[in-house]
């Protein structure tokens, strides 16, 4: 029953990509603005800007270039940039990289903090340690991230200089081989510092409401009714019917957070995707626009999809029902 699902999944990701694709082609352009003059300047000559929309295919008609970009879409063609002059699938995956390297670092501290925080508070409700927790994330969740990563660079690495301004690695003096390790991970603690501070109290909260409500259910009077305590096999058992509403967040967070970084790429000068997103929707570069609005598409498809494996594994209820139809 599970690989029929999967297949019937996989089916329903095709019209939902297309669909996706249709929708930001179009938004992307009819927005007001002309590619043309961001390349060659507001002086340029009419001359040269009626070149330059020959040479993209922007005095094509709008219909017309959609179906040029879906064909070649299909023929793994991303285009060429119009800033760089390269293969847009080559800019993207040459950027993908550090990205994922730095939110999959944040989401997994984020989630394991949010979670073994969440569990501990939620089985002592009431107690001094879950209101301190609570406290301490309500502020954390608080504080705006912009705000927060200037401080940090004005703290940790223009007073005190204990970590890099921005940057992936250093360029001046490039490392190799451990030093280059610790190089980009001394790079990475700020941004990521940023990140955890804002997701791991949704992790937390999250968590912690889901346990109080789960220790309410009747298979935890019955668990406890045969003597089971407060130890780790009840804690799994705990767990796993708890986690289901945070396991759709990190889902949630995970599919997202390819292009959801902006702001703190932007500020840390991090080569990712939310960096090339950003100089991309500065100068107008609609190829690169869409190869990174595809990429993040697909992975929030994927992500979903996994997200729903899990709860096929995690809540036998979903399991059943499925087999039932």
């Amino acid at each position: 029953m599970l690989r029929k699902y999967l297949v019937t999944r996989l089916l329903q990701i095709i019209p939902v990509l297309f669909a996706i694709v249709t929708i930001e082609f179009l938004i992307i352009h009819l927005v007001p603005g002309d590619p043309a003059i961001a390349i060659a300047g507001p002086t340029a000559s009419q001359a040269f800007l009626d070149r330059a929309h020959r040479e993209f295919g922007l005095d094509r008609p709008l219909i017309e270039q959609y179906f040029i970009y879906i064909f070649n879409l299909l023929h793994g063609n991303l285009g060429s940039s119009y800033q760089q002059h390269r293969p847009v699938l080559d800019i993207v995956v040459e950027r993908l990289g550090p990205t994922l390297l730095l939110m999959l670092t944040a989401w997994f501290v984020s989630l394991g903090l949010g979670i073994l925080l969440g569990t501990k508070a939620g089985m002592k409700k009431g107690s001094f340690m879950d209101r301190a927790v609570s406290l301490s994330a309500l502020t954390l969740y608080s504080i705006p991230v912009f705000w927060l990563a200037l401080m940090l660079v004005e703290a940790f690495a223009l007073r005190l200089r204990i970590f890099p301004i921005s940057g992936m690695m250093n360029t001046v003096y490039p490392q190799q081989g451990l030093a280059l390790v610790v190089d980009v991970a001394s790079h990475m603690v700020l941004p990521i510092a940023c990140m955890v501070t804002f997701y791991m109290p949704q992790f937390y909260q999250l968590t912690r409401s889901s346990v109080i409500d789960t220790l309410d259910e009747d298979f935890v009077t019955t668990l406890r009714a045969t003597g089971l305590g407060k130890t780790s096999v009840f804690s799994r058992y705990l767990l796993k019917n708890a986690s289901l509403p945070t396991v759709t967040l990190a889902g949630l967070w995970l599919g997202y957070s390819l292009t959801g970084a902006v702001l703190i790429e932007v500020i840390f000068a991090w080569p990712g995707l939310g960096r090339l997103l950003f100089d991309s929707a500065t100068t107008r570069d609609y190829p690169v626009l869409l190869g990174v609005f595809l990429v993040a598409s697909i992975m929030v498809v994927v992500v979903a999809l996994i997200t729903d494996i899990l709860y096929v594994y995690l809540d036998p209820r979903m399991r059943y029902g499925r087999e039932q139809i």
